[in-house]
C-alpha cells in the first residue's frame, strides 16, 4: 500500500501550468479541497495583474483534442463495424452503418482551411457535484498570491529572483493550517 507523506504541499506557480501539469496539480487542489483532514493542497501564484481573483494557479485544463477532421475517427469505426458485421455475416447491421455513413459528410468544409478541433476528453471533479461542468469552464483564483514580478536586477535565466519568491513560498507554507 502506498502512503503519501505529505500533509500540506504548496505549488509554485507564475500560472503558466497546463495540460498534464494542471491535470496533476488541480487534481491534487481539488481532492484536498473535498478531503482536507487528509491533505492540503493549495497554490501560491505570482506575476499577472497584481490582484488575486485575476490569477490561477493553472493556465489550460488537461484533456484531448481531436487533431484530425471533426469526423475521422467517425469514418474509422464505421469502417471497422462495417468490416466486423461483413464477416459475422449480419447484413441488417450493414445496412445501419451504411445509413449513417450516408448522413455524415466525407469533408467538412470550412472556409479557413482548416477543421476546428474540439476537446474529445475533458477533466471533471467530483468535488466540485454532479452537476459539474468540465473543468475549463470554471475560473479557479490562486489561494495564495505573491506581487512579485520579475526583478532584472537580481535575476536568474528565468527572469526571476526565485530565491526571494522561494523564501516567500516558504513563509505561506508555513502560515497554512495543518
Amino acid at each position: 500500500k502506498y502512503r503519501n507523506p505529505f500533509k500540506k504541499m504548496l505549488i509554485l506557480s507564475a500560472g503558466v501550468c497546463g495540460s498534464s501539469c494542471d491535470t496533476f496539480s488541480r487534481s491534487a487542489q481539488m481532492f484536498s479541497k473535498a478531503h482536507p483532514e487528509k491533505a492540503r493542497t493549495r497554490f501560491l501564484t505570482f506575476g499577472g495583474t497584481g490582484e488575486k481573483k485575476d490569477i490561477s494557479g493553472t493556465r489550460f485544463p488537461g484533456g484531448v483534442e481531436n487533431e484530425n477532421e471533426v469526423n475521422s475517427a467517425a469514418w474509422i469505426y464505421l469502417g471497422f463495424m462495417y468490416t466486423m458485421f461483413q464477416w459475422m455475416g449480419k447484413e441488417e447491421f450493414i445496412d445501419g452503418v451504411n445509413q449513417v455513413a450516408d448522413l455524415s459528410p466525407m469533408n467538412p468544409a470550412f472556409n479557413t482551411g482548416v477543421a476546428p478541433q474540439f476537446t474529445q476528453y475533458e477533466v471533471y471533479h467530483i468535488s466540485m457535484g454532479e452537476d459539474a461542468l468540465p473543468q475549463e469552464f470554471y475560473n479557479i483564483p490562486t489561494d495564495f498570491y505573491l506581487k512579485k514580478w520579475p526583478d532584472f536586477a537580481y535575476t536568474t535565466s528565468l527572469g526571476f529572483d526565485l530565491a526571494r519568491v522561494y523564501q516567500d513560498a516558504k513563509a505561506q507554507l508555513n502560515k497554512m493550517k495543518s
